[in-house]
């Protein structure tokens, strides 16, 4: 079985990926092979070069998957060669995946609103939105949970545009400094 997770600095996938070498160091006993495969998830030709290059030697593939045509492409060709693949954290539905591992995301960015909103207490101002990336679907879905909460129950705050960190907390630190100098009067950032 082969991972295929994002290289850089997030500290949740660099947590997955130790997982997946240690349980890689016991499935051995059990001589099932877990390989693990680093690459550029935000860039989707490089995704899907790493996917197509994954040989046959595999009988499942896991991946953080960036929803876009040329990477539903490799996914489609791992699953027409008798590879089962299986998206984690981030989905492409539109693909011959077998299944989807992870959270609700779009609840999630609602969960995340209303905590917002609560907290707030009232206060009138503006939150700033920084999103690892606008392709990745998980992305997506948690910032559209997110602005629906806020837009329709806390009409007292105002969603500035959404910025990207790439998932790399020095870019997201740079990100929300420019955020807070850009905007004084800002009183939250998701």
């Amino acid at each position: 079985f082969c991972f295929v997770l994002p290289e850089g600095t997030n500290s949740f996938m660099i947590a997955l990926g130790e997982a997946v070498r240690t349980t890689a160091s016991h499935m051995a006993q059990e001589k099932v092979v877990l390989d693990m495969r680093l690459t550029d998830v935000f860039d989707a030709e490089a995704l899907a070069r790493t996917l197509d290059q994954i040989g046959d030697i595999y009988d499942g593939v896991a991946i953080v998957a960036l929803d876009h045509p040329r990477v539903r492409e490799a996914i489609n060709g791992l699953a027409e060669r008798g590879v089962a693949v299986v998206t984690l954290v981030s989905d492409v539905p539109g693909s011959k995946r077998t299944h989807y591992i992870g959270i609700d995301n779009a609840a999630a960015g609602r969960t995340a609103g209303t905590l917002m909103g609560r907290y707030l207490c009232g206060r009138r101002g503006k939150v700033g939105l920084v999103a690892g990336s606008l392709s990745l679907r998980d992305h997506i879905e948690r910032q559209f949970g997110f602005e629906q909460v806020i837009m329709h129950e806390y009409p007292n705050l105002t969603l500035l545009p959404v910025r990207e960190g790439r998932d790399d907390w020095q870019r997201v630190e740079a990100v929300a400094r420019q955020l807070l100098a850009d905007h004084p009067d800002l009183i939250g950032i998701y």
